[in-house]
C-alpha cells in the first residue's frame, strides 16, 4: 500500500501587503473620473443657456423662461415644439430702442439688448401677453379651449409669409422687417 503524507499541509504564507501608494493612486483615479463626469453633466445641461447677450446672434431662435421673475433665455432650434422668438436684432445700449414696439426685448444690464419675434406656426394658438404681462405670458394653448391669463389675448395663426405684406389677411395681421421681412395672419380667439 502506499503511504500518503498525513498532518497540515505547508503554510503558504501571508497573502502580500497591497501597497498604500497602489490604493491611494486607485482613489484618486475614482476621484477625478468622478469629477470629469460631472463636469461633463454640467456641460450638456447647461449648453443651450445663453449667460450673456453675446451667446445669441441674429436670426437664433430662443426660447424664455422665467426664473424668480428673472427672464432665462435658451438656444432652441427653431422647429421646437416650445414657443420660441427669433433674435431680430441686437443692441449695444440698454437705452437703444428696438425698430418697432411690437418686438419684444430682452436686456442685460450693461450688456445690451435682443429684440425679439415671436417664432409662430400656423394651425396653433398662442397666448400673447398684455401689456403689463412677461416673457412666460407667451406660450401655445389649446385652440378648442382657450383660456388666458387676465388681460391676455388668444390668436390662432392663419397665414404665415416671408413678406411683410399682409394686405390679404382677413383677421389681426403682424409684419415685422427684421432679421428678414416675415408676418403672420391670425384670427383672435373668444376666450370662455
Amino acid at each position: 500500500m502506499p503511504a500518503y503524507a498525513t498532518g497540515v499541509p505547508g503554510a503558504y504564507g501571508a497573502p502580500p501587503k497591497r501597497s498604500r501608494k497602489k490604493l491611494l493612486f486607485i482613489a484618486l483615479g475614482v476621484i477625478i473620473v468622478l469629477i470629469i463626469a460631472i463636469i461633463v453633466v454640467a456641460v450638456i445641461a447647461t449648453r443651450d443657456n445663453i449667460n450673456d447677450i453675446d451667446d445669441a446672434s441674429v436670426g437664433d431662435c430662443i426660447s424664455v423662461t422665467e426664473e424668480r421673475g428673472d427672464a432665462q433665455p435658451k438656444s432652441t432650434p427653431c422647429d421646437s415644439s416650445a414657443f420660441t422668438f427669433i433674435v431680430a436684432q441686437k443692441l449695444e445700449n440698454t437705452t437703444d430702442s428696438c425698430q418697432d414696439r411690437k418686438y419684444s426685448s430682452l436686456t442685460q444690464k450693461d450688456k445690451g439688448k435682443l429684440c425679439l419675434v415671436p417664432n409662430l406656426t400656423v394651425g396653433k394658438c398662442y397666448q400673447f401677453p398684455s401689456s403689463t404681462g412677461s416673457f412666460s405670458d407667451f406660450k401655445i394653448v389649446d385652440c378648442s379651449s382657450p383660456d388666458p391669463s387676465s388681460g391676455a389675448e388668444v390668436v390662432r395663426v392663419t397665414d404665415r409669409t416671408d413678406s411683410t405684406d399682409v394686405s390679404s389677411c382677413s383677421g389681426q395681421s403682424l409684419a415685422f422687417d427684421l432679421p428678414k421681412p416675415l408676418s403672420y395672419c391670425a384670427e383672435v380667439l373668444p376666450t370662455q
